[in-house]
């Protein structure tokens, strides 16, 4: 063994009881059920006049890639939950959460993927939720188009955005030539803020790469 596992060691807890309680109970258990695993965790003082009963599950189900999670304490209680599905045509990820019995909040986030010939399209989506405040939210499309033999490929599209800060909508062109060593990219987002103000944001250059052998 290692520092500071090697030689004589004394160790001593001392815990000074000023409840009513009269034990201390902890309980772990680990199942594995037909289609999930179940985790439990709790802790509690029986007979005591201060509330210290603290308690966990987690129930995973693989099969689904998705869980549930309840924690409940004596000041926060909290129900959960998630799944993430990935496919060929479609990745997404959820998860939701519920603070106290009254505070939601929630994020789902998705990408769907269609081929068609050399043509791919991307449909993306995000939506966030919060107590109290306007969803935050991002849906649109990009298409991604391929001349292999030429190599020659585009990305283009528009993503909508929404949320209580800005309101606007991102254009996007990327494209790229290996042949003739060029790539471009002009992504520009054209937004309205808090105040009802019109702004936006451009972002575009070229690279070409010059080959001297």
């Amino acid at each position: 063994p290692f520092f500071p596992l090697t030689g004589p060691k004394t160790f001593t807890l001392v815990m000074n009881k000023r409840d009513t309680h009269t034990s201390y109970e902890f309980q772990a258990a680990h199942l594995k059920q037909k289609d999930s695993y179940v985790t439990k965790l709790s802790f509690n003082t029986p007979g005591s006049q201060a509330d210290r009963h603290i308690s966990t599950e987690l129930v995973y189900r693989p099969d689904d890639n998705a869980f549930n999670l309840n924690l409940k304490s004596p000041w926060k209680q909290l129900a959960a939950s998630g799944e993430y599905v990935r496919k060929p045509d479609l990745t997404r990820l959820a998860l939701d959460a519920m603070v106290d019995e009254t505070k939601r909040y929630a994020v789902t986030t998705e990408l769907q993927t269609t081929t068609k010939g050399a043509t791919v399209t991307f449909t993306p989506s995000f939506e966030l939720q919060m107590p109290n405040k306007k969803p935050i939210t991002v849906k649109g499309e990009l298409v991604k188009t391929a001349k292999v033999k030429l190599g020659i490929y585009e990305l283009n599209g528009e993503l909508d955005v929404n949320s209580p800060y800005i309101n606007g909508k991102l254009t996007n062109k990327i494209s790229s030539d290996a042949k003739k060593g060029l790539k471009s990219m002009d992504v520009k987002l054209d937004y309205e803020d808090k105040r009802g103000g019109k702004q936006y944001a451009r972002f575009a250059g070229k690279l070409k790469t010059i080959n001297n052998a």
